[in-house]
């Protein structure tokens, strides 16, 4: 016999002792309910604490008795039923029987746990004396550093307390304070306590299921149903260890990409922060999805001539992120020498066609301001509008592939404008912009809204009623550039 065996064997010969105490217990806490002086709650705690202890022991016909009391208590304990009392003075005298029903013969009944888990500090939150004391001899058996506690208000004090435990067990009926409540209050405590989640297993007598929801719903991770082997226990504890594993190395993983995006964003914000000041009529507002956007919106003025590119990269987030870097150095290192338009897009859409992985592609609108005129290509893009003074739009649809397609046949004809009016220019993102219902904010919207006296301001304010607080699905982007601010500047 090891030395839990030995251990349990001592304290099951203690509960034989004191069984008749407490089956007394229960009979004066039965009589004052029936004469309508009792509390049902109470009772039904005592009688909800011997099917634990019982059954732990290895006392298995105790624990069986009680558990058909204990259910019979259930309802007017709870939600102030009535009781039924001729099925529970049944229930009750088979219990008193129990001591005379007793099998002396319980070798075996209790083994010693598997060494699965690893040696943890484990709070247990215990109300009853007798499952409290197997618990922490189980534990301290297989190498656990353990602390017991009484109610949940303890365990809640103690949690907050440095060393903190790694796992708690905790008990679902105490005083003072239940271990639902507390559980909910360790959750809702969490970043005021500090430190990584604690893993928490429920310790309970009542098999409803119904209580295995509430106890995850209230924050718990798993739950135990009292009697259990040590075995089990312990088996529970090390899948909870392993899950809490998993979880410190995700949480490490998640630092180290943080600081990786954090690099990241630097290197994007620096990039694309060679546009230079002072470029006259453009307004653009934009719309990640995320950290990172696959949209860009690159200016520079050279001289007296104006470059403007709005790009949208395939997809989102930091993969469509990294082609604005490169789409960013060849606009700005070209367009800084005043480059042709063509020759621009040309380098634009051969560097793009080398970097890219063949199913990533850039849609591209570029913009070259000249002294009496204007050149536009669109390259993917869902139609860009000129308003022209007077209200009537020009469209200018896309009809040539997106940059980074193809190298050879790249067709680089411009359409050419008139230097006057409005130039308006979004991403798919606007469009495609779905509502609750998945209906598109559409193109025809577009076009009908581009015709307004303010159309910026009145694109945004349907597409706002069109999401009603809903997040969009793609980066969106929207750009106006007033031609008319390019005379005389």
């Amino acid at each position: 016999m090891n030395e839990l065996e030995a251990h349990l064997a001592r304290l099951e010969a203690a509960f034989r002792r004191h069984l008749p105490a407490r089956l007394a217990e229960i009979g004066v806490a039965l009589s004052a309910l029936r004469a309508g002086q009792g509390d049902w709650e109470t009772a039904h705690r005592q009688v909800h604490s011997l099917v634990g202890s019982a059954g732990t022991l290895g006392l298995a016909e105790v624990s069986r008795r009680a558990r058909v009391l204990e259910r019979l208590m259930k309802a007017p304990a709870r939600d102030g039923g009535a009781p039924a009392w001729d099925a529970i003075d049944a229930a009750w005298n088979e219990l008193q029987a129990a001591d005379e029903a007793l099998d002396d013969n319980v070798a075996g009944a209790h083994s010693a746990p598997t060494a699965l888990a690893e040696p943890a500090a484990i709070l247990v939150a215990e109300d009853d004396p007798v499952s409290r004391a197997i618990l922490v001899s189980q534990l301290e058996v297989a190498g656990h550093t353990v602390i017991a506690v009484d109610n949940g208000l303890a365990a809640l004090e103690r949690i907050a307390a440095t060393p903190r435990p790694e796992i708690v067990l905790m008990d679902v009926m105490m005083p003072v304070m239940d271990g639902l409540q507390a559980v909910r209050r360790i959750r809702e405590e969490g970043d005021r306590l500090g430190g990584e989640r604690i893993p928490i297993i429920f310790l309970t007598a009542d098999d409803d299921p119904k209580l295995l929801h509430e106890a995850i719903r209230q924050g718990g991770d798993d739950l135990l149903i009292k009697p259990s082997s040590p075995v089990i226990l312990d088996a529970k504890i090390h899948a909870l260890q392993r899950l809490s594993r998993l979880n410190r190395e995700l949480n490490a993983y998640h630092i180290r990409t943080e600081r990786e995006l954090a690099v990241a964003e630097q290197v994007m914000r620096v990039s694309l922060s060679r546009n230079t000041e002072g470029f006259p009529g453009l307004r653009h507002v934009s719309r990640p999805t995320g950290r990172f956007s696959g949209d860009a919106v690159l200016y520079r003025r050279t001289g007296e001539v104006g470059y403007l590119m709005v790009a949208d990269f395939t997809g989102h987030g930091l993969p469509a992120a990294v082609g604005t870097l490169i789409a960013a150095d060849v606009f700005h290192d070209l367009a800084e020498v005043a480059c042709p338009g063509e020759i621009l897009l040309q380098g634009l859409n051969q560097r793009l066609y080398e970097h890219l992985p063949t199913d990533f592609f850039c849609a591209a609108c570029l913009v070259e301001i000249q002294a009496d005129h204007v050149n536009l290509w669109n390259r993917g893009f869902p139609s860009v509008w000129h308003r022209l003074p007077g209200g009537r739009l020009q469209e200018i649809p896309s009809g040539f592939l997106p940059l980074g397609v193809i190298s050879e046949g790249f067709d680089v004809t411009p359409h050419t404008l008139s230097r006057e009016g409005c130039l308006l220019v979004h991403t798919d993102g606007l469009s495609e912009a779905c509502d609750a219902d998945g209906k598109a904010f559409g193109e025809s919207q577009v076009r009908e809204l581009c015709s307004a006296e303010r159309p910026v301001e009145a694109l945004l304010t349907a597409l706002e009623r069109h999401l009603q607080g809903r997040p969009s699905h793609d980066d969106l982007t929207l750009v106006a550039l007033d031609l008319g601010a390019w005379k005389g500047a």
